[in-house]
């Protein structure tokens, strides 16, 4: 019944209503598909990766100094957060713990606009990057930004690094205040956003 309703999210969620449990189990639905990007220009793929989830919702940063950090990234990290043993108050708890370098208004951000952000990413806009300069304030080493113009000048994006001519990867989810923060980057325009089933691509 939630992963229903989830897939009707068009708006950031409320987090006293909706656990990582939830979200996780959302997120399930996208195994073993991609994303295809359609520009003037070009075509960007990437894989939506189940185990990517922990490091996209900033758990990994959280957990950065933690003995047990690797129990909470990738498919320990995922299967943690599909069987309920990853809570907000553990999250926060650690946080305040362990000093760590990311508050929790950044987490709570990017876990509120994560489901609304795939639910409408065919509205999404992309950005390129302009030039090599050092990205600003974050180190994000991303070619492409996928992003959402929403409410409150809050900007939910995928930054995207291409890594060989056919092949990009999801670098990771953020939301930022001002795209400007993120360095010099360039509008490009796009035909198609679609989320698609890999084995239904023969052709990528």
């Amino acid at each position: 019944f939630m992963v229903v309703f989830l897939n009707n999210i068009k708006r950031e969620i409320d987090l006293n209503k909706v656990s990582l449990q939830d979200i996780a189990l959302f997120f399930e639905q996208f195994e073993g598909c991609l994303c295809k990007i359609i520009t003037m220009e070009e075509t960007i793929c990437f894989d939506f990766e189940l185990n990517a989830l922990p490091h996209l919702l900033g758990i990994g940063h959280i957990m950065m100094n933690n003995k047990n950090k690797k129990s909470f990234i990738g498919k320990q990290g995922f299967l943690k957060l599909k069987n309920g043993d990853v809570t907000y108050n553990i999250l926060k708890k650690y946080i305040k713990d362990e000093k760590c370098d990311i508050s929790w208004k950044d987490i709570k951000e990017r876990i509120s606009y994560f489901v609304m952000f795939l639910n409408t990413i065919s509205k999404s806009k992309l950005c390129i990057r302009d030039n090599e300069l050092l990205l600003r304030r974050t180190k994000l080493k991303g070619n492409y930004f996928l992003y959402r113009n929403c409410k409150n000048n809050k900007y939910p994006l995928f930054s995207i690094k291409r890594v060989s001519l056919r092949k990009c990867v999801l670098e990771t989810f953020i939301v930022e205040n001002r795209l400007s923060l993120i360095g010099a980057l360039k509008e490009q325009k796009v035909l198609s956003i679609s989320i698609e089933k890999k084995k239904e691509l023969v052709n990528v």
